[in-house]
């Protein structure tokens, strides 16, 4: 970044994450090896597990903002992490969330569940996924009932791969 003041250029230092402080707290702290992509590595991190869940909130945010997914169709909310699954559901279930094995990762799809990540929110900055998490929320606050047969589950769901769902 170049900045001209009083006619002289000044020569602005713009490091993004990778400087080498970042790169020490994503070693040191997270676990992460610097030489290879966080994406094919776990976190090892326990000490976040510790900390209250309010300084948790933000560090989920961060993931569910980067590997999040929300669909009103499907009722739920997922995070695509293969390597931090365990770790990761730990982070959810300090908070109050439940969620269950997934392909990739995992999905929460429990009423409660769903409620909760809509008002810590579980997306901060990934605006497109955290209105649809709060259509999911108003959908929910809807439905009078707490339980559906399995019948009734079989049906619902079925509609919804017709796209004869919301």
């Amino acid at each position: 970044m170049v900045q001209e003041l009083r006619g002289e250029i000044e020569m602005l230092n713009w490091q993004g994450s990778a400087s080498p402080f970042m790169m020490w707290i994503r070693n040191t702290h997270l676990g992460l090896k610097i030489d290879k992509s966080k994406s094919n590595q776990s976190l090892n991190a326990d000490w976040i597990l510790k900390i209250p869940p309010d300084l948790i909130t933000p560090f989920l945010q961060g993931v569910a903002d980067g590997d999040g997914y929300a669909s009103p169709r499907k009722l739920a909310v997922r995070i695509g992490n293969k390597h931090n699954k365990v770790f990761l559901k730990s982070l959810l279930n300090v908070v109050g969330i439940e969620p269950v094995d997934g392909d990739t990762g995992f999905v929460v799809t429990k009423k409660e569940s769903l409620q909760i990540a809509n008002v810590l929110p579980l997306f901060k900055y990934a605006d497109c996924r955290l209105n649809r998490l709060r259509d999911i929320a108003d959908m929910l606050s809807k439905i009078k009932r707490t339980h559906l047969t399995p019948d009734e589950m079989d049906f619902i769901m079925e509609l919804h791969k017709q796209e004869l769902g919301p």
